[in-house]
């Protein structure tokens, strides 16, 4: 990575920063991926239809050190377990994560890792592709602090979890990496609904989410995405199921100037998979990838390229093949908000 890329000033920002042992050795192994994959481009075959030129010709800054107060009300959800980040760091004065059922953990990375998490230690950066993807590289280079929740085997929790991420608040062109981590041993069952909101100016966000759901267990997962008319956001979702094991997520994308989330679903035995995309959404530059792994699969693509056309609804069927009990199922719309649901089990 040479001094002029527009994230060089963010990276040796991030490198700077003090964090424990495992973060900061995930920080060195994102740089080095993102030094070495460097910003895609149209001319490489899974970023052709995503235009990138307005992100290459902006300076990006790290966020400011002291993250200012914010106005949550409008989107708090009254009795959830909650965690909020501003601009990447952890706000304990508006988080409120009591009254947790014995042995869930439901806190920030930062913190975690300096208690000596196993949960942390075993699975932080071993699902998200830092060789392979670019944003998933400069989200670990940069990224300051995260969500991590664990749910212990046959735990239920009641209460959604909230997790909160607020970015772009200064007004600056500025970068931020939100990160989850979310580990649900077997028999576990949650809600955990993630909420991007950006502010002013020409930010970007790049969330990693590295999801591990056990045998038996369940997660319903839910993204809402909100921002300015000039935010960006590029993530990466990476879920690895294990047998008998259901993962059901609902993305919305409210607004924004790029949004794109590429999501994998890695399988272990036989499982069933029934996807739901529904991008209802005016502006160029809204974009779902999805992926399945396992002993067969193939990648898709679906996106709406007639921004700001009323057209009538079109479904797409998308067949996968694994030992033949996988079939999905694509819905592609012209509206002024934007949806994708994925249902494993």
């Amino acid at each position: 990575m040479t001094s002029s890329s527009p994230f060089a000033n963010a990276v040796e920002a991030a490198a700077e920063n003090p964090a424990p042992g495992i973060l900061a050795e995930l920080r060195s192994r994102g740089r080095r991926s993102f030094s070495a994959l460097g910003l895609p481009d149209r001319r490489q075959e899974k970023w052709r239809f995503t235009r990138l030129k307005d992100l290459s010709q902006t300076i990006f800054e790290a966020p400011a050190a002291v993250a200012p107060r914010i106005d949550l009300d409008r989107v708090n959800l009254p009795g959830a377990h909650v965690l909020v980040f501003v601009d990447g760091v952890f706000d304990d004065t508006l988080s409120d994560v009591s009254n947790l059922p014995d042995g869930v953990i439901v806190s920030n990375l930062v913190l975690a890792a300096a208690a000596g998490s196993e949960v942390v230690d075993r699975h932080l950066g071993t699902l998200a592709p830092l060789e392979e993807q670019p944003f998933a590289a400069l989200n670990s280079a940069v990224f300051s602090d995260g969500a991590v929740i664990h749910l212990p085997a046959s735990t239920r929790l009641e209460r959604p979890v909230h997790v909160i991420n607020a970015t772009g608040t200064d007004g600056r062109p500025t970068l931020s990496a939100p990160r989850l981590l979310l580990v649900a041993e077997e028999g576990a069952r949650a809600t955990v609904i993630e909420t991007n909101l950006g502010a002013r100016g020409q930010a970007l966000s790049c969330p990693v989410a590295e999801i591990v759901i056990g045998e038996n267990a369940s997660i319903e997962h839910v993204v809402v995405s909100e921002g300015g008319s000039e935010n960006s956001l590029i993530g990466v979702r990476q879920v690895q199921i294990a047998a008998a094991g259901r993962y059901d997520a609902q993305t919305v994308s409210l607004d924004g100037q790029l949004i794109r989330t590429d999501i994998e679903v890695a399988l272990e035995g036989v499982h069933r998979l029934v996807e739901r995309l529904r991008i209802l959404h005016p502006q160029e530059g809204v974009e779902l990838r999805g992926g399945l792994s396992g002993r067969a699969g193939r990648e898709h693509r679906q996106r709406d390229r007639h921004a700001g056309r009323r057209r009538d609804e079109v479904v797409a069927r998308i067949g996968f093949d694994v030992e033949g009990a996988v079939e999905g199922e694509a819905e592609v719309g012209d509206r002024r908000a934007g949806g994708t649901g994925v249902g494993v089990g």
